[in-house]
């Protein structure tokens, strides 16, 4: 583990953040104009900057690039980099999980009833609990903020978890 140091400059100030990184450690960026990830070498980041307070200006490998900050959703830091969002899909069980992006569903399909399904957040507030006593349910999530979500599902004694991305 290295540390890293990271300048941000606002207008008024300037942060210097410690990151403890990896070798391979990555910032994931999440816009929701584009729908789309960027993951961004940590090693490569040269500095983040503020020229108002709706903007993020960061600067890559000496390129800077101009962000609005209502375009950003999440960031993230990790050691894996991010290069594509799906429809998550997982079969634990046999219970099948889908969240379909277009229409903001969630999509729980059981070969025995489900018990319950709950929804957390990653702050780990808890978004919704169901008790559905059924093989299929779908739940419109539209009202949900964009975010990661961890999405558990309890059937015959079964547990599976999935995360979405909305």
């Amino acid at each position: 583990m290295e540390r890293l140091k990271i300048l941000i400059t606002t207008m008024m100030m300037t942060i210097t953040l410690s990151v403890i990184a990896s070798e391979d450690s990555y910032m994931n960026i999440y816009l929701n104009s584009t729908g789309k990830a960027t993951s961004i070498s940590i090693d490569n980041i040269d500095k983040i900057t503020f020229p108002s307070e709706d903007e993020v200006l960061l600067t890559v490998n000496g390129i800077a690039t101009p962000m609005l900050i209502d375009d950003i959703d999440v960031i993230t830091f990790g050691d894996t980099d991010i290069t594509s969002i799906e429809e998550n899909e997982v079969e634990s069980a046999g219970i099948e999980i889908k969240y379909l992006l277009g229409v903001e569903e969630l999509h729980i399909v059981s070969p025995e009833p489900l018990s319950m399904v709950q929804v957390y957040n990653m702050q780990g507030v808890q978004m919704m609990t169901q008790i559905p006593n059924e093989n299929s349910v779908s739940y419109n999530i539209s009202a949900y903020p964009r975010g990661i979500y961890v999405v558990v599902v309890q059937a015959n004694g079964q547990i599976a978890t999935e995360k979405i991305l909305k």
